[in-house]
């Protein structure tokens, strides 16, 4: 779940510098994030497999808050935006395998990053389904949550060190041009390992390690081709069956047709509570 779209097209007018060669340069994105953890972890305690999948029921709140670094590059030039979202969701409707949620995304920013107070930005609604195993079903009328079906869980259990792969969406939303971007996301269960909490203490959770890139000739709205890089660790509570914790480094190069590439760069956090 994020509000990274707004962000793309709100500072999409940043101007950018000449690369003509977007291949090369797309290869050199994808390998420009280290794949390492973001925390040093511990040994896991334990080999036994676990089944990982969303339990919401009816009438649960789900509320996510969003911590966003944002840099805007041109050559030299570098521009910053930070970003504070709040998003709050309702269960309307639960069946065998999915809920039904419901709910706003509330964007607040302030530019340059770390200057100033919060104003806020804009406001979306959103009505979807998320199933057992993390698929979305979103429909075209919404445009958030524009990062979908992340994670994606396997349909058995899994032990530290077990690998999957799964199919995510990720949209983008420029007023007429609307853009859908999918990708291959590779996960790595790492086993149990422990989170430091916002209250000081800490405590183990079920962690999760995933990847992935993007590389779409898009030739429409004046973009030639978007590339991207993703690389997230995820702490999940198997007992609540929502996510505790996730930290993400994104990069995304959009490839113009008058020559021109912008850089996006995201450090994004996020903490979930269900109630």
């Amino acid at each position: 779940m994020g509000t990274r779209a707004h962000t793309v097209s709100t500072w999409f007018a940043f101007p950018g510098r000449h690369i003509g060669r977007w291949f090369t340069s797309a290869l050199i994105l994808c390998l420009s994030l280290p794949l390492n953890p973001i925390w040093p972890v511990a040994p896991d305690n334990g080999n036994e497999p676990v089944r990982l999948e969303f339990r919401l029921e009816a009438d649960d709140v789900l509320t996510v808050s969003k911590h966003q670094d944002i840099q805007i590059i041109q050559g030299p030039q570098v521009e910053s935006r930070e970003e504070l979202n709040r998003i709050v969701l309702k269960v309307e409707e639960t069946g065998a395998n999915y809920a039904q949620l419901a709910g706003f995304f509330h964007t607040y920013a302030r530019t340059p990053a770390h200057v100033g107070e919060y104003k806020r930005d804009r406001d979306f609604e959103s009505r979807f389904l998320i199933y057992r195993d993390g698929h979305y079903e979103v429909p075209d009328d919404f445009i958030m949550p524009n990062l979908r079906s992340l994670p994606t869980f396997p349909d058995q259990a899994v032990r530290p060190g077990d690998q999957w792969s799964a199919d995510a969406l990720e949209t983008m939303d420029f007023g007429s041009l609307k853009v859908k971007l999918p990708a291959r996301v590779d996960y790595t269960y790492t086993g149990l390992r422990p989170l430091s909490m916002p209250d000081g203490s800490r405590r183990n959770f079920d962690r999760i390690e995933y990847t992935y890139t993007f590389n779409h000739r898009i030739q429409q709205g004046g973009i030639l081709a978007i590339a991207g890089y993703s690389a997230c660790e995820m702490w999940f509570d198997r007992d609540a069956g929502v996510p505790v914790f996730d930290a993400n480094r994104l990069v995304y190069r959009f490839f113009l047709a008058d020559g021109n590439v912008r850089e996006f760069h995201f450090r994004i956090d996020s903490w979930y509570i269900r109630s």
